[in-house]
């Protein structure tokens, strides 16, 4: 009979994960569903503007990084999808920054760990601390839930052509890129 209940309890904290995992990959947001991976139709509206400080303490803006293609990823240092796609980023960085490309990592999290995970992972992009405005300069680029990671694709107009929730695949990205660089 013990065994029983901990298999039946096993399995209902299963559904509720997985149910929770599923509306974490496809919310509503603005009137769209958002898929985990979602080319977007280009509008005239640019990405919201933001500030926010890099690791040294400087103000950076998205602008800082106009007419390149810019990838800006929301993260933190622990959230297993994130840790995963960052070497992913990191080549990405290395093989088509010369073409245009800058990634933007956006930490949601505490500054010392950002720091130290930045250093021991040899990052080769700029990355912001979003710890107070990250959950709210997400929810103004489609993700109101705050899922991590969470990524969006801006082409050299700086307009909206992909989101992403959850962790880009080495396909995924170097196909995308492909197409705007």
């Amino acid at each position: 009979m013990k065994r029983f209940v901990l298999l039946a309890s096993a399995a209902i904290i299963a559904g509720i994960v997985g149910v929770w995992l599923g509306q974490r990959l496809h919310h509503t947001s603005n009137s769209a569903t958002l898929t985990p991976f979602a080319p977007v139709a280009v509008t005239s509206k640019h990405a919201a503007a933001f500030t926010l400080p890099d690791l040294r303490g400087h103000e950076r803006s998205i602008q800082d990084w106009k007419g390149k293609v810019r990838i800006v990823n929301f993260w933190a240092t622990w959230c297993p999808p994130c840790r995963e796609e960052i070497p992913e980023f990191i080549r990405a960085q290395r093989r088509y920054g010369p073409k245009g490309l800058q990634i933007i990592g956006i930490a949601v999290d505490r500054t010392s760990r950002v720091i130290a995970f930045y250093r021991a992972r040899n990052m080769n992009y700029p990355v912001l601390l979003g710890e107070g405005a990250g959950p709210e300069l997400m929810a103004k680029y489609g993700d109101s839930e705050g899922g991590l990671p969470y990524s969006i694709i801006l082409n050299r107009q700086g307009h909206i052509v992909a989101r992403k929730l959850g962790a880009f695949t080495e396909t995924e990205l170097n196909d995308t890129l492909k197409r705007l660089l």
